[in-house]
């Protein structure tokens, strides 16, 4: 019995021993690394995103490489990222000798509503809120003008749009305006760096992304449509870019020398005193060329002067063979550049001179989804290159076969080109068809148009 008491008193020890080994000697618990989330940002411009630092040891000290991609406000933990304009920059945040980067893609996806600065509407009137393109000059003044303005960018009375400020939102404007008729319809147009107001400058598209209206194509560019429902709320757009740079100043007025190269291929026979060039304003023929030199290769140069022209003038070129119609030349405006002289080239145009679709008599009939809203227009129009009045022509109204398409018959001039009009009362009209115009081809006669 003594001897199992004293094996009992050991092995009590042994115990007690290893137990007050083990206080004694504590082993150091594991550190955890020390981390952000997100490692990666997608944020459109004006969007505003989070990075969150775990297991940090003391202060996080965050930084970024390009403050004019994103701005960040650091608070301890967590550092606040504001999206400035598209492009990729970096976010770093060190701690404890250990760097860790998160990535950051700003893109210009339009806005979300719920990413909308916070506007209210006026009784009565309508509201348009905005967001302009990130320019590198500030914008001097943007104007909105439309019909109730007798649709004139430089009218002095156009409603001009003041700065929405608000924290988390850049580049934001709000003009408020009345409009005849309750209806409204127009442009918005940033003033040039001198003061000017004109199409050169006007927003070229944009998206509604909240609100009782819709974009409207319109001769190249697009315009503003507000709804019934628009009167006394708020309409919100996002601007994707102006027809030209508010910041570049204007191209000078005076006198411009034209010079032109002609490098159509002619057709066999070809004699170059049988063909006439023009620098046209809007009128053909509106600056006469001559032919300047002889063909040398690769084609003939012809040389107008435009005396005493307005500053931002626009011109395109045309051309005729023999007595033909003129034919525009296949391009976009172009502006006038800073030289006062142009070198340009051409070779390729709407249609042959030389080789003239003929004209005559015919039906013409064109279909029109329910986007273009032609069954809500008081008349809709058949327009094109006629002699009269040309593309203002609004004598030709088309009639409607109450299946969604119209027609038009009578008599229409070689190398024809055409558009449809829908004009409603109190509003401007409406340009429908393709940016440039449907060019007849001597058979088709049939158009088919969605306005989606």
């Amino acid at each position: 019995m003594k001897n199992k008491l004293v094996s009992f008193a050991l092995l009590l020890g042994l115990v007690v021993a290893g137990v007050s080994c083990k206080k004694e000697n504590p082993q150091p618990a594991p550190t955890a690394d020390f981390t952000i989330t997100p490692t990666t940002m997608s944020l459109s411009v004006n969007g505003i995103g989070t990075i969150t630092a775990s297991n940090a040891t003391g202060d996080v000290t965050w930084t970024i490489a390009d403050n004019t991609i994103a701005e960040i406000t650091p608070n301890g933990a967590t550092c606040s990222v504001k999206a400035m304009k598209e492009g990729t920059t970096t976010v770093k945040a060190a701690n404890n000798g250990k760097e860790l980067t998160c990535t950051v893609t700003v893109t210009a996806t339009p806005p979300t509503p719920t990413d909308l600065p916070s506007v209210q509407g006026t009784a009565g009137k309508y509201t348009l809120a905005f967001q302009a393109p990130s320019i590198e000059c500030a914008y001097k003044n943007i104007c909105f003008f439309g019909a109730f303005e007798d649709n004139d960018p430089a009218n002095p009375d156009a409603p001009v749009a003041e700065a929405i400020v608000q924290e988390g939102f850049t580049n934001w404007y709000k003009v408020v305006f009345e409009a005849e008729d309750g209806t409204a319809m127009g442009k918005i147009c940033p003033e040039t760096i001198d003061g000017a107001r004109s199409w050169n400058t006007q927003a070229k598209t944009f998206e509604v992304v909240q609100g009782d209206a819709e974009s409207v194509a319109d001769m190249g560019a697009n315009k503003i449509s507000f709804g019934a429902s628009a009167l006394g709320d708020v309409v919100y757009v996002t601007v994707a870019e102006w027809s030209a740079d508010p910041c570049t100043a204007p191209n000078p007025e005076g006198t411009a020398t034209f010079n032109v190269i002609i490098l159509t291929e002619f057709p066999e026979g070809f004699d170059p005193d049988d063909i006439e060039v023009s620098a046209a304003f809007w009128t053909p023929g509106s600056v006469e060329m001559s032919r300047d030199l002889a063909y040398q290769g690769p084609g003939y140069k012809f040389t107008g002067v435009y005396e005493n022209y307005p500053a931002n003038q626009q011109f395109k070129y045309n051309i005729k063979y023999k007595e033909g119609e003129w034919i525009w030349e296949k391009h976009d405006n172009r502006t006038m550049p800073y030289s006062l002289t142009t070198n340009d080239e051409c070779v390729e145009w709407d249609s042959e001179p030389w080789n003239p679709i003929p004209g005559g008599n015919g039906t013409f009939k064109i279909t029109l989804g329910a986007a273009c809203g032609a069954a809500d227009a008081d008349k809709v129009i058949f327009t094109g290159n006629f002699a009269e009045e040309s593309w203002g022509d609004s004598q030709r109204e088309m009639t409607p076969d109450n299946q969604g398409g119209w027609s038009w018959t009578g008599d229409f001039p070689e190398n024809f080109m055409y558009k449809v009009i829908l004009r409603t009362e109190g509003q401007d009209d409406k340009w429908v068809g393709p940016d440039g115009n449907w060019k007849f081809d001597g058979t088709t006669f049939e158009q088919e148009w969605s306005c989606e």
